[in-house]
């Protein structure tokens, strides 16, 4: 079962003015969250809005469907959340606008935060080993005596990351263990890796997260 990639990277900057309409340009802003896009509940993130363009007005938005709620809007690129409450967890976009013009750039790409500590930690554990030679694969199982509808792992320590989820899953089915796997693996996947585990309803509101695995590349 290889992992389906997930990716909340926000990429692409705006790359001039005229481009930079409300209908929406073809590059984007970047958002990220520090210190993390998983964040335990009642804890503190700062969502932040860059730009190599001078925006001298920053909006960020929750999105839900089609709807955008604005959460911030002022000449500040950043926004901190706290403490974190189930609600906060979603699907995050940001635009910006300059003085002389009332026009908006293109959203960013989402980003999601992911609220963790609704439900007991799983366990986390690697097969054959944590230590593993470069271009080798390694299997990351996650276990929980929760049956959860998803598991998310994620790597520690990334404003702006990818999430991996277990491809073999299904919808509508529970499961008390997830297996990912990981490779051909290169020095860029050394760290430490959690996971933690979720219900379809509340995808994004997950059980506190597993003990830290550390993996190694030799």
């Amino acid at each position: 079962m290889a992992p389906k990639l997930i990716a909340f990277l926000c990429l692409g900057l705006c790359l001039g003015q005229k481009m930079c309409t409300q209908a929406g340009a073809p590059d984007k802003l970047s958002l990220s969250a520090r210190p993390s896009p998983v964040v335990p509940l009642g804890g503190r993130v700062t969502l932040s809005c860059d730009s190599h363009l001078r925006f001298v007005t920053f909006t960020i938005y929750k999105t839900s469907g089609t709807q955008d709620r604005e959460m911030h809007t002022g000449r500040s690129k950043d926004f901190t959340i706290s403490p974190v409450t189930p609600g906060h967890a979603g699907t995050y976009r940001c635009s910006g606008s300059f003085s002389h013009t009332s026009q908006w750039s293109a959203h960013s790409n989402s980003l999601t935060i992911v609220v963790t500590g609704a439900f007991r930690k799983p366990s986390i554990s690697a097969h054959p080993s944590a230590l593993v030679a470069a271009g080798a694969r390694v299997t990351v199982c996650c276990h929980s005596e929760l049956a959860f509808d998803d598991f998310i792992l994620y790597k520690e320590g990334h404003t702006q990351h990818s999430q991996e989820l277990d491809e073999g899953m299904e919808a509508g089915t529970h499961y008390v263990e997830a297996v990912f796997r990981l490779g051909p693996v290169t020095p860029a996947h050394t760290g430490a890796y959690r996971c933690c585990g979720s219900f379809s309803h509340s995808r994004y509101e997950c059980s506190a997260p597993s003990d830290p695995l550390e993996i190694v590349i030799t």
